[in-house]
């Protein structure tokens, strides 16, 4: 009991300590550094972003020493105008998610983008569709993976590629009910499989393709298997030479997870600093454009963003989804915005507002916790409230 009583203590002494060192001196706004990455910066104020609602969102965080915020950017008219990294625990890996040695975030820290990973899948098929290795969203997903034939009977056969980029193939998947690391958490058989594609595959249907949504991080790998079987690249490769290298990140920028047999964790294994991934933000923004070059077609960036299914009030900001990537409607001061966005375990979130020209990032570390500050509040009550002219 003693030690108990001992061990609070000193957690109270040392949030008090915390909150009174973060006291002693207020923020000060500064903008983002030129770094020659390909970003181009500029100041809140010339963006017409009100600094001091964001010097009120810093505050606010300074004030909070539980927060697990590790990033947050923001572009706006395709120019940084905000970047501010923050102290926090590393990611640790045994078990995965649990925290590590408390670091220093930093504009070259190659952080966990957990299922951001599926929006950039989703950005590879349609690369592979925009280079002619893949057919159309109709095509049946069988067409492309011969070696499962034996897999695909029944309904099996029905299965396309929409399916799987709207999470309806009808296929099952149970990533919630239990913690990651449990064994009946699915990440865990998809990652013992010597072949994880055949794992998702050989499932029995749950229900009907195209019937349903059930969140499904299985389906997405089979997707990124698809990419590689068409083309005849490795998905890194595929990664690099269409999408990565043009924007000026290269392999060694970056970190890919793969399975025990060579294939890529791509629905949520991905490592990105903040600018590596707003570069990626920013093509979509532009249309599929990087520096007036087409990366990937405005086809593909308005079917991506399109509402696919609909989800009624089960989420406090998100209400549709395209091709893996979620989508809202924020409502601030009477105006509605609209937003689509990336989301990953933890907090990792890209929100796109097409109609602002914005982008807002934060990578986060609530692995292992619920959220003492939600990134979708911050961009409520702060950096919307911050536009001048909209």
């Amino acid at each position: 009991m003693k030690k108990a009583y001992l061990y609070f203590s000193l957690i109270a002494a040392i949030i008090l300590y915390s909150c009174e060192k973060n006291k002693d001196v207020s923020y000060e706004y500064s903008a983002p550094e030129n770094i020659g990455d390909g970003l181009e910066v500029s100041t809140l104020s010339v963006e017409e972003l009100d600094e001091n609602k964001f010097i009120e969102m810093m505050e606010a965080l300074r004030s909070d020493p539980l927060h697990r915020i590790h990033s947050i950017l923001v572009l706006k008219n395709g120019k940084l105008v905000f970047e501010e990294y923050f102290e926090g625990y590393a990611l640790s890996h045994d078990p995965f998610g649990a925290d590590g040695a408390i670091m220093t975030y930093n504009r070259d820290t190659d952080h966990y983008l957990a299922s951001i990973s599926k929006s950039i899948t989703s950005a590879l098929v349609g690369l592979a569709i925009d280079h002619g290795y893949i057919g159309s969203v109709n095509d049946k997903i069988s067409v492309y993976l011969p070696e499962y034939s034996d897999v695909f009977t029944g309904e099996k056969t029905e299965i396309s590629i929409e399916h799987m980029l709207t999470m309806r193939s009808g296929l099952p998947w149970d990533e919630h009910t239990y913690p990651i690391g449990h064994p009946l958490n699915d990440h865990t058989p998809l990652f013992n499989s010597e072949d994880p594609i055949r794992w998702v595959l050989e499932r029995p249907m749950e229900y009907s393709p195209g019937e349903r949504f059930v969140y499904n991080s299985g389906t997405t790998n089979v997707l990124a298997a698809i990419v590689e079987e068409s083309s005849g690249y490795s998905l890194d490769e595929f990664l690099d030479h269409y999408l990565l290298n043009p924007l000026g990140i290269f392999n060694a920028d970056y970190i890919f997870q793969i399975f025990s047999n060579g294939r890529f964790f791509a629905s949520g294994g991905m490592f990105m600093s903040a600018r590596e991934l707003c570069k990626i933000g920013l093509v979509y923004l532009d249309n599929g454009r990087w520096k007036g070059n087409q990366i990937i077609s405005s086809e593909w960036i308005q079917e991506s963003q399109k509402e696919r299914i609909t989800f009624s009030g089960t989420h406090p900001f998100i209400d549709s989804y395209g091709y893996q990537w979620w989508r809202n409607t924020f409502e601030v001061q009477q105006k509605e915005y609209f937003a689509y966005f990336g989301l990953g375990w933890g907090e990792q979130v890209l929100f796109i507002f097409p109609g602002l020209d914005m982008i807002v990032q934060f990578y986060c570390g609530y692995f292992q916790t619920e959220p003492e500050v939600y990134p979708a509040n911050l961009v409520e009550e702060y950096i919307l409230p911050a536009l001048i002219s909209n």
